[in-house]
């Protein structure tokens, strides 16, 4: 279906995204739906998230997604916000209705469980998260409102670990699970907590291809648990290399890209018809 003046845009906004896979993700979705709808990617300064959330709002756009470092800035603009995005402070994904009304959402931590029960596994009751930033607010605060019993964060000291203070102790307070932030120099702390846990999860840097390596040692690894990485350039890490030479359960993050994109676009088009594998298709292209 090509552009008219019908067209309903969407977009990400992030600094960088150029190397984003979203669109090829999201308009091989409008094409095969045949909705008359266009993704684009825009590049919005670090100090600029609150005027690129007004243009979009006013040039009709029908929603958005939002990657660093605006997730934060967005959750403070939007007029309404889910569950998940109230708890854990952050949005990825923003609808606008009709009147210009926005909500705020956060997909990521839907799309990382969706991808470990795609991929054939049960998450289990106990749940290892490396790194207190985005990505880690989003997976244990999906993994609480789940009913994952046991969640142990691990994270360097600072701006993240103060941040995960304060949302975790919402967590516990809403929903009674036994979570807890642990500094990740406790080498002894963190050995027993993955000898503990059934899920593991990296949602730090490392890993990637400009910080390479891993934070659990293969020695660490059990074939009965599931490590999951949310690093997905490249796509076999390190720690998923690890994983498998022990036989444990593995999913990429390129998974949760991909399942994170399916729910926006649920809320963006209500529907649920949202065409996985002609996304995944586009990601893997």
């Amino acid at each position: 279906m090509g552009i008219n003046g019908h067209t309903v845009s969407y977009a990400v906004i992030g600094h960088p995204v150029g190397h984003s896979r979203s669109p090829a993700m999201h308009n091989a979705s409008f094409s095969h739906l045949g909705v008359n709808a266009v993704y684009l990617a825009y590049d919005i300064a670090p100090d600029s998230g609150a005027r690129a959330v007004t243009a979009l709002c006013d040039l009709g756009f029908g929603g958005f997604n939002v990657t660093m470092p605006h997730k934060t800035s967005v959750y403070e603009l939007v007029d309404e916000l889910s569950d998940d995005a109230r708890l854990m402070e952050s949005v990825n994904t923003v609808h606008i209705r009709e009147d210009g009304s926005t909500v705020g959402h956060n997909t990521d931590g839907r799309g990382a469980f969706a991808a470990v029960r795609a991929a054939g596994y049960d998450p289990g009751e106990a749940l290892v998260v490396l790194g207190a930033g985005g990505a880690s607010r989003a997976i244990y605060t999906r993994a609480a409102l789940e009913g994952v019993s046991r969640i142990r964060v691990f994270s360097r000291r600072g701006q993240n670990f103060e941040r995960a203070v304060s949302i975790l102790g919402r967590l516990r307070a809403e929903t009674g699970v036994d979570a807890q932030l642990c500094d990740l120099s406790d080498e002894d702390a963190l050995r027993r907590e993955v000898d503990a846990a059934s899920l593991l999860v990296n949602a730090t840097s490392v890993g990637m291809s400009a910080y390479p390596g891993a934070l659990i040692p293969e020695n660490w690894l059990r074939p009965d648990h599931i490590v999951f990485d949310a690093v997905y350039e490249p796509l076999e890490t390190e720690l998923l290399q690890r994983a498998r030479r022990v036989g444990a359960g593995c999913v990429s993050g390129l998974d949760m890209l991909l399942w994170q994109g399916v729910f926006a676009e649920e809320i963006w088009l209500g529907r649920t018809d949202i065409p996985v594998e002609v996304m995944r298709a586009a990601l893997c292209q």
